[in-house]
């Protein structure tokens, strides 16, 4: 082929593609936002709310008077309760940067609110808006030409995948729905906790072992600042424009509660108040604990969503710079209790525990240990390079009298591995491979909390670092009831 014919086929192939890909983008429209179509989305396929029902309020303002904003947890939430015809504008991983956005957007095109209820969830300190930009499932409605048809454009000319042809060929159906002209997600949640009713005990064990949503939580990058920034500009445009706004903070599953560094959740709050009351709902309580209460590993259930909105009606769960270190407290005899009472075994928690709050039984320099093999003892740590061999330490001559402890290490590793330990249910069992306990060690400093039955620790608990190759430093060992 001479070089006139290939660029001749490459003017045509390029001319046909620019004109093909829109068209088939816009024929099939998988999210429903280049038909601005608000009565019906695909099966199997959730379309662009935050977009399509900030466009929406605009276009039909008269239903923007009262509005529950949130992320999916809102649709647990019957939003009449609130005031009849309250707007539910839940979406999924709703943030408050995307809140604060969508609430400009529609006053700027002079959509008048009135009541804005606002729920906020744990991950709006560590999860970024900019998540959004390139999102074809999240992205924002600005009531901007220019910023719109950026948006539009990046629909039209986005590569499509297997998916979109099955759409195209109609293998998914095109359902008419009133998601987005009146948003009533309540009562598909109250049929489900209905179900979940008629074994609750069978629901709460279910619940029990599913592991905690934690959204690629990684405890290292914060916005503690930014998202109290963004809770301020939310509310000076709420004051500016006569908005009455009431915000909360979601109930969280128990095990996610634990599992996320919780003096950063205190930090926030701290600083949440001196910007403006809210009602607080974040805590380690029955409701958080008890599985009957939830749905999912993230989602609470309709009753507990009524439970929201009636307590914050009748003045309830709220905090200010008055009560916060009360509230804050609470959290703290909570998790105190729960590690003491909690019926589970090796049941591992975020390593940033305020330890403080607990009463200290041993610690590594007091503690009665033995060393095996490669280990080497110092003054304030044990410090060793494996080749070959494990480290091996026995916990013996303990007795505690408590039902369970907490057992809180740093560990430094110069590789990504495993440490083991080996319990016996009985003083004259053996160790052996059922029984044990295996936490992840990540290159670097490590703090691991582990709540333990005494009675595990009575029968002389064993601690092996893993046998890869690399440099290992205890740093702390300690016992905690």
């Amino acid at each position: 082929m001479n070089k006139k014919n290939y660029n001749y086929l490459f003017i045509v192939g390029t001319s046909l593609l620019v004109l093909v890909l829109p068209w088939f983008n816009y024929t099939v429209d998988r999210w429903r936002v280049l038909h601005s179509d608000y009565s019906h989305y695909y099966a199997g396929e959730t379309p662009n709310k935050t977009f399509l029902k900030t466009k929406y309020l605009i276009e039909h303002p008269k239903q923007a008077k009262s509005i529950l904003m949130g992320s999916s947890n809102g649709g647990y939430m019957d939003a009449n309760l609130i005031a009849p015809n309250t707007y539910n504008m839940k979406y999924n991983f709703g943030l408050l940067a995307i809140h604060l956005q969508n609430v400009e957007t529609m006053l700027k095109e002079g959509v008048k609110i009135e009541n804005l209820w606002v729920g906020i969830n744990d991950y709006i300190i560590w999860k970024s808006p900019k998540d959004y930009e390139n999102s074809f499932d999240r992205s924002t409605y600005k009531s901007d030409f220019t910023e719109d048809i950026k948006t539009y454009l990046y629909y039209l000319f986005r590569k499509p995948n297997m998916k979109d042809l099955y759409l195209y060929q109609g293998k998914y159906r095109l359902l008419k729905s009133s998601i987005i002209t009146d948003p009533q997600p309540h009562l598909e949640a109250k049929k489900r906790e209905n179900e979940h009713l008629k074994d609750s005990k069978a629901w709460k064990k279910h619940m029990d072992k599913l592991a905690p949503t934690l959204l690629r939580y990684n405890d290292t990058t914060y916005r503690i600042d930014q998202a109290v920034s963004e809770i301020k500009e939310l509310k000076k445009l709420c004051d500016t424009h006569h908005i009455k706004l009431k915000l909360f903070m979601y109930p969280v599953f128990y095990k996610a509660f634990l599992a996320y560094n919780q003096f950063k959740m205190e930090e926030f709050k701290k600083k949440l108040v001196k910007t403006m009351p809210f009602y607080d709902f974040y805590q380690l309580n029955d409701r958080a604990i008890n599985g009957v209460n939830w749905q999912d590993s993230m989602h609470f259930s309709y009753s507990t969503g009524n439970f929201i909105i009636k307590s914050i009606q009748n003045g309830k769960y709220l905090v200010n710079s008055k009560n916060i270190e009360k509230d804050i407290s609470e959290n703290h005899n909570n998790l105190k209790n729960f590690i003491r009472s909690t019926n589970k075994k090796f049941f591992r928690i975020n390593g940033n525990i305020d330890v403080s709050i607990l009463d200290e039984l041993y610690t590594f320099n007091n503690l009665p240990y033995t060393i095996t093999k490669e280990g080497i003892q110092t003054k304030n740590d044990l410090n060793s390079t494996i080749f070959g061999n494990d480290i091996i330490v026995y916990l013996k001559d303990i007795q505690v009298s408590s039902k369970n402890i907490l057992l809180h290490m740093e560990i430094e590793s110069s590789v990504d591995t495993n440490c083991i330990f080996y319990y016996k249910e009985h003083a004259d069992s053996n160790y052996d491979e059922a029984h044990t306990f295996r936490p992840q060690l990540k290159k670097g400093n490590n703090h691991i909390s582990i709540i333990v039955p005494a009675s595990i620790i009575n029968n002389i608990l064993r601690f092996d670092i893993r046998r890869e190759k690399g440099t290992y430093k205890i740093k702390t060992f300690k016992l905690y009831k």
